[in-house]
């Protein structure tokens, strides 16, 4: 892995956060067994493999001091982003299949051909690379390996634009796979009773594979026919880098789980009956989960048409629904709708409110206590040391002077002035 680090390359057509999140991955399985790269070598890795169209970018970073990791992946972005508008503004590069990784898969073929600035240790030429041989049989099928195939799969079989992000897909919820060999996450935080298990070897949709080494349960609190409820899932492995949970259809037939799929829903059946409901969100199925910590199992509370009312900045009721049926995710319910078109927000009642203007005053005082400005403030919550709750304010028309004095109760405001 660390030979494969130092002499990372980007392949053609490849993303530019494709590229370093794969060189992320190798960082982070490397950390795993005890062999950490700092960002500096991590950068300068990348920055070197970088295709031939980001030399000058690629030229200037590498002159700058103390490049960060962030600062490098932007910088390249921000390139490509640039070199993509030189280009028709319809035409959109689809990645397919869809991978398991976050941006960090790798595409070794573009339609069924490899990309033709590889080249082959083995025999110099491009358009496959040395591993592609099997026996003596030249370019062919994939080598898989001594055993002839993966202990593991992850194979999500969907069509995503380059631009698409499957955490933003997904939403961070569990991923219904059914090519998926086991149940996984990235995240051994999500999980309890983590402890080593015999490494498995996942291969993604793409050809790569990752070792999960780790596994534990994962406690969810999921959708069901009559409210939620709390599922636990046993062996998730941990698989560094993968985008999202995935629920494993596999695992759970093993169980005597049955999963129906429908037009845009999911059901889990136990013995007949439905146990879990998922949805479909874009082209993925997914559970309506609430996702616990493998420390706090409390789930999520379920988003009000009150909370949403106050997250859109006390959005007009109306307006928040028309927003609701065109955002995934977004849920408004007809009876908190209806309670806001009422006029329960005490802050939009308040801040609706208008005040009666006062009426201009033309004549001024030509002496001294002539004509003074009086106005009471309370009552204040707490009180003064002396008892006091309001505040009478006089203001002398003639010379401005101001006076604040404390007072018990609003009665006594007459006194203060006198």
């Amino acid at each position: 892995m660390r030979r494969e680090l130092q002499g990372i390359k980007m392949g053609c057509g490849e993303p530019v956060v494709r590229f370093f999140n794969w060189g992320k991955s190798l960082k982070w399985e490397l950390g795993a067994l005890g062999v950490p790269i700092d960002d500096k070598q991590l950068v300068a890795s990348l920055l070197f493999g970088l295709s031939g169209k980001f030399t000058m970018t690629a030229t200037i970073l590498t002159a700058q001091p103390n490049v960060t990791m962030e600062h490098a992946q932007e910088t390249m972005q921000a390139a490509e982003a640039r070199m993509s508008l030189d280009k028709s503004a319809d035409r959109r590069e689809d990645v397919g299949p869809a991978l398991a990784l976050a941006d960090g898969g790798r595409p070794k073929t573009q339609g069924n051909r490899f990309c033709k600035d590889i080249r082959c240790f083995k025999c110099n030429k491009t358009g496959h690379i040395k591993r592609h041989y099997r026996s003596k049989d030249g370019p062919g099928r994939e080598y898989r390996g001594d055993s002839g195939s993966a202990a593991g799969l992850a194979m999500m079989a969907t069509v995503l634009h380059a631009s698409d992000s499957w955490a933003t897909m997904a939403g961070g919820q569990w991923v219904v796979d059914s090519g998926a060999s086991h149940h996984m996450t990235a995240d051994a935080g999500s999980l309890t009773g983590v402890q080593p298990c015999t490494p498995v070897q996942v291969s993604l949709a793409d050809g790569r594979a990752r070792t999960a080494r780790t596994s534990g349960t994962a406690s969810l609190t999921v959708d069901g026919p009559t409210g939620t409820r709390n599922l636990d899932l046993g062996d998730v492995l941990v698989v560094p880098g993968l985008a999202v949970p995935l629920f494993s259809v596999r695992q759970e037939s093993s169980h005597g789980v049955n999963v129906e799929f429908g037009n845009n829903h999911v059901n889990i059946k136990a013995n007949g009956n439905v146990q879990v409901m998922g949805e479909s969100v874009g082209r993925l199925y997914v559970l309506g989960t609430a996702a616990s910590s493998g420390t706090a199992g409390a789930a999520a509370a379920a988003t009000t048409a009150a909370t949403w009312h106050r997250r859109f900045a006390h959005l007009g009721p109306n307006t928040m629904g028309r927003a609701a049926a065109v955002v995934t995710g977004m849920t408004v319910d007809k009876t908190g709708r209806d309670a806001l078109l009422v006029g329960t927000c005490s802050l939009c009642i308040e801040g609706r409110t208008t005040r009666a203007p006062f009426p201009s005053w033309t004549s001024r005082s030509t002496a001294p206590l002539q004509l003074l400005h009086t106005e009471v403030l309370g009552g204040m919550p707490v009180l003064s040391a002396g008892g006091a709750a309001y505040l009478g304010t006089i203001v002398d028309d003639y010379t401005l002077f101001k006076a604040v004095i404390p007072i018990s109760n609003k009665g006594l405001a007459k006194d203060a002035v006198i």
